[in-house]
């Protein structure tokens, strides 16, 4: 599988964002989350690592090279993102149901996931 060939390059935890969130104020799902400043150290976000933050509004997520399924999926406050220009792809369901109204995808994305947008 894709991201776990990744997550053997990056030497990162297997839910990265679970080892993330020990670094951050949260409660369970995240229902208060409204800014993340991920340091850039961070390469990659796991499967369903920001799902059901709704008030997430900003994040900086241009240092980040690979996404894994779901990552934004419920994100409805989350309306702009900047993709890392060697991002290649975009995951199943990775901004389902966010509030995504435009985005730029850099040359470098070959594939794009199942649902990846929809909602």
């Amino acid at each position: 599988m894709r991201s776990a060939q990744h997550r053997d390059y990056l030497r990162l935890p297997p839910r990265p964002c679970q080892w993330l969130f020990y670094q951050l104020p949260r409660t369970d799902n995240c229902p208060e989350l409204t800014t993340v400043h991920l340091p850039s150290s961070i390469k990659g976000l796991g499967s369903e690592c920001f799902s059901g933050c709704s008030k997430l509004s900003s994040i900086d997520i241009s240092n980040v090279e690979y996404f894994d399924e779901a990552t934004f999926s419920g994100t409805s406050s989350l309306t702009q993102v900047t993709l890392n220009a060697t991002i290649d792809e975009i995951p199943v369901e990775c901004f389902l149901n966010s509030g995504l109204t435009s985005i730029t995808l850099p040359d470098s994305v070959e594939e794009i996931g199942d649902r990846a947008f929809r909602g």
